[in-house]
């Protein structure tokens, strides 16, 4: 009785412990998530798929240069730009690697570039040269219904979908520098909402779509501002002296990520959304770069160079936890992470 009373304890904590462990492996770790990223091969740049751990490794792409990787809103599919003998063109392709699509053709229509999916996963907004300078065009996720939004002699770039998918952001030189723009989905009622001579980029929409986030030159240096999408409450985030890049909003959007050198080399930050509480997450003699949110705002990719080349690593939102990921001897960088 004694001895079978113990071989269930036994069976009971070794059940338990276990839990822990499992619990203890998915804790932080954006558990369940992908990520998609750039790697150095053979002087092309490829782009890999593997889970949020490094495990299940996959090349999705081969030949010549690929780039540029955006998850559709389902995470099923991904769409790139590949360099082509006819210029760079936009590309589909399935997570598991399969059904491989052109959905640009360069030979007739330019350079297409800078893809983003609207948040229903039915169009892709992207930029391309085939009227003679790079403008917004939108196209249905098959590549079909090409549609360019702007017509005008300057240069139109980065464009990216409100979360409601009712507006698109982007920058624009029509007035001479980089600002930034908000017009209709539809292409109509672009406004400038930037409103100054210095370089503004990088823009991205805040979750619920109330703020956009960008980087500008004005000031001297490089700061991170948000503003309106009426061009109302502009507000100055980072105030230091230093080069403040790359913003992401948290999935919340009460936190922001950025890159900034105030450490002494690029290293990845943190604040408040309204710019309070910053503080380095990263520290070390090797730059830090293109940090990313996983999309339960529990764990951040990053690319590092601390190993001597550039791998993918990963933490906790604190900062905690740092662990390289990829362990490759090639050049890997530029994280995304899956929606699902």
């Amino acid at each position: 009785m004694i001895r079978s009373h113990f071989r269930s304890f036994k069976f009971l904590l070794t059940i338990a412990l276990l839990f822990v462990v499992w619990g203890l492996a998915g804790c932080g770790s954006g558990s369940g998530y992908r990520l998609i990223y750039s790697t150095m091969l053979d002087e092309n740049q490829q782009i890999h798929l593997s889970a949020s751990n490094g495990s299940g490794r996959i090349r999705l792409t081969t030949g010549n240069w690929a780039y540029d990787p955006v998850w559709s809103p389902d995470g099923r599919s991904i769409v790139f730009v590949n360099e082509t003998s006819d210029g760079d063109e936009l590309f589909s392709i399935a997570a598991n690697g399969s059904n491989l699509r052109q959905l640009t053709d360069g030979l007739k229509n330019g350079e297409n570039v800078s893809p983003d999916w609207s948040p229903d996963g039915r169009k892709i907004a992207f930029v391309s040269g085939r009227d003679g300078n790079p403008e917004i065009y939108v196209m249905n996720a098959d590549g079909s219904g090409v549609v360019r939004l702007i017509a005008n002699d300057s240069v139109d770039n980065e464009p990216h979908w409100s979360p409601d998918g009712k507006r698109i952001v982007f920058v624009s030189k029509r007035d001479g520098n980089s600002e930034i723009y908000v017009m209709n989905f539809d292409g109509s009622g672009a406004r400038n909402v930037s409103k100054n001579k210095a370089l503004d980029d990088s823009p991205a929409w805040s979750p619920d779509g109330s703020r956009i986030i960008f980087r500008s030159g004005r000031n001297g240096g490089s700061s991170i501002f948000t503003v309106q999408p009426d061009g109302a409450h502009l507000t100055r985030l980072s105030r230091y002296h230093y080069r403040d890049t790359s913003p992401a909003w948290s999935p919340d959007g009460r936190r922001i990520l950025f890159v900034s050198e105030r450490e002494g080399n690029d290293e990845i930050c943190i604040m408040n959304a309204n710019g309070s509480h910053q503080k380095a997450l990263t520290v070390n003699l090797a730059p830090d770069r293109s940090p990313a949110w996983s999309l339960d705002g529990k764990t951040i990719a990053f690319a590092s160079f601390r190993d001597n080349n550039w791998e993918i690593y990963l933490m906790s939102a604190d900062g905690k936890n740092q662990r390289n990921i990829t362990n490759s001897p090639v050049n890997e960088f530029d994280p995304v992470w899956s929606p699902k």
